[in-house]
């Protein structure tokens, strides 16, 4: 996780489409299951809240 952060983070300075809630949400969504036990999954939601 840390390389990813760090990897856009990289990315976005100098395309800022990397750093968007789209592509973050993205990747949350991607990485969240693979992280959390699958009772916790339910409460959470990437992208929400996001603008």
């Amino acid at each position: 996780m840390v390389a990813a952060t760090t990897g856009l983070e990289v990315l976005g300075r100098t395309d800022p489409e990397w750093l968007s809630p789209t592509t973050l949400t993205r990747v949350w969504r991607v990485t969240l299951p693979r992280l959390a036990r699958p009772g916790a999954l339910s409460r959470q939601s990437p992208g929400q809240g996001a603008q």
